[in-house]
């Protein structure tokens, strides 16, 4: 094989490297468990999170995450300082498990995975 070729099927083979297989929704088709290629720490998406309620589960890349420390003003209202119903930031995908909400004001909230879970734990109105 010539050096061009070599070099242009390596460069065709890097194309979709650290690229997770992908659904039909495009989210990832592996499990959370089984991990991906995809270094998940380099991920970061742009998020609006839904805060209405308080700040207490995500849906982010079709999986469910929940607060680790779920936040309200104590009546199921975002705390002082908060967007509603929507704060605007990014999402950063720390581990297959663990993601953290980030925005320009200085908030940060840790989120896990709810393994399974396909709908939120409940309805905000």
């Amino acid at each position: 094989m010539s050096l061009t070729v070599a070099l242009a099927l390596s460069a065709l083979a890097g194309c979709d490297a650290g690229k997770p297989a992908t659904g039909a929704d495009g989210t990832p088709s592996a499990s959370p468990t089984g991990g991906t290629a995809l270094p998940y720490a380099s991920r970061v998406l742009p998020y609006r999170l839904y805060t209405h309620c308080g700040i207490d589960e995500a849906r982010i890349d079709g999986h469910w995450y929940e607060a680790v420390d779920p936040l309200s003003d104590g009546n199921g209202n975002p705390p002082p300082g908060w967007g509603n119903p929507f704060q605007a930031g990014e999402v950063h995908l720390v581990s297959p498990t663990e993601a953290e909400f980030r925005d320009p004001a200085g908030h940060v909230v840790r989120l896990r995975l709810r393994a399974g879970a396909t709908a939120p734990k409940r309805i905000c109105s």
